[in-house]
């Protein structure tokens, strides 16, 4: 756990405002300008997956997550609104937060948490931010069928 002079959970305000809140200020500007469109967010298998330190941040995700669907319903069928949902990807902020803090939840030094997180994954690696990139895209040109999903890029987990 994160303590600090707010208590316990001291950033969740910013992990919200950016991850949940961020989402209903771009669709409210989105749907003031336009008649229809298309939307999509990155969630996370952090909507789903709990994380030690990371409580902020997984029940954001899992709001998003939440947010994708009703907003899809509540908007259909002039809006499509999905969103990609990665595990770790390499490279990023959030792998790096990963890197320095897993290790010490659990006693290991960082070669054993990463042998750890390889053999949990089937495809046995992080995802690249090219292969979320490419996901996101085929979501955005996808059916128009397509409202309401949360496109899953787990690496077999």
């Amino acid at each position: 756990m994160h303590k600090g002079e707010q208590g316990i959970y001291p950033q969740y305000h910013d992990v919200f405002d950016v991850n949940v809140f961020g989402f209903f200020n771009v669709l409210n500007q989105l749907l003031a300008r336009q008649e229809g469109g298309n939307v999509l967010a990155l969630v996370s298998d952090s909507s789903h997956t709990p994380m030690r330190g990371s409580m902020a941040y997984c029940t954001s995700k899992a709001a998003l997550h939440q947010a994708v669907r009703v907003a899809a319903r509540e908007l259909s069928p002039e809006w499509r609104v999905n969103g990609v949902s990665p595990s770790i990807v390499a490279g990023t902020r959030m792998t790096k937060f990963v890197d320095e803090t897993v290790p010490g939840f659990r006693g290991w030094d960082p070669e054993k948490a990463a042998e750890y997180e390889k053999s949990m994954v089937p495809i046995g690696r992080r995802a690249t931010k090219l292969e979320v990139a490419r996901v996101m895209l085929d979501v955005l040109m996808g059916p128009a069928f397509m409202t309401g999903s949360i496109v899953e890029m787990t690496g077999g987990k």
